[in-house]
């Protein structure tokens, strides 16, 4: 296997996302700086708290911070500009005339659905046969610009594919099955599909 190199890296916004892409840059070995300007939540995590609950998170933030692999900032200094790379976590504005993302959840879970609407998704939609009509409905017929499907088996990449818009970014987190998709629609609708470091196709 194929050693990783070591890379000074910022992750910029620490939410669930942002916090998480850290620490899991840290376990990897990089040198991360964290760039959160909320005070409470910066200072969580520097004591080795997370604001959120995520399975193995909490035991991995307080290893790599032993390592010293990772520290949190509340902006750029000059340390941080230096990084040879700089990822940016915080909300992606999508809804017209607001800087607010609409935020789809879709679940063959009522109970899951229903946590997902209390942190604030903007919409539930239950897997029932007829999900893809209603996130087509949502979204005005055009599909979601953005697709992150985090269980990739059992048909769900078919679905989230289908789901995305023309030209939108389907994001491949879980995996297990193959994706089949022509490549004249992938020439056709322009869509783009995104791995990640464990489950890159």
């Amino acid at each position: 296997m194929t050693k990783l190199k070591s890379m000074k890296i910022t992750v910029i916004g620490l939410g669930y996302l942002g916090a998480t892409h850290a620490v899991a840059m840290a376990e990897l070995g990089h040198q991360v700086i964290g760039i959160e300007p909320d005070s409470k939540k910066r200072e969580a995590l520097d004591a080795g708290r997370l604001p959120f609950f995520e399975p193995g998170l909490d035991k991995a933030l307080v290893d790599v911070i032993e390592k010293g692999r990772i520290e949190f900032k509340a902006e750029h200094d000059e340390s941080s500009k230096e990084a040879e790379l700089h990822f940016i976590c915080v909300g992606t504005p999508q809804t017209q005339g607001s800087n607010a993302a609409d935020i789809i959840v879709v679940e063959k879970s009522i109970n899951a659905l229903t946590h997902a609407m209390d942190l604030g998704a903007d919409h539930g939609v239950l897997i029932d046969g007829n999900e893809l009509e209603a996130v087509q409905e949502l979204t005005g017929g055009t599909g979601a610009e953005a697709v992150i499907d985090f269980v990739g088996e059992h048909g769900s990449t078919n679905m989230g594919l289908s789901m995305t818009a023309d030209a939108g970014y389907y994001y491949i987190v879980g995996y297990g099955e193959e994706i089949k998709i022509l490549a004249v629609d992938m020439v056709i609708s322009e869509k783009n599909i995104v791995g990640n470091l464990v489950g890159t196709w």
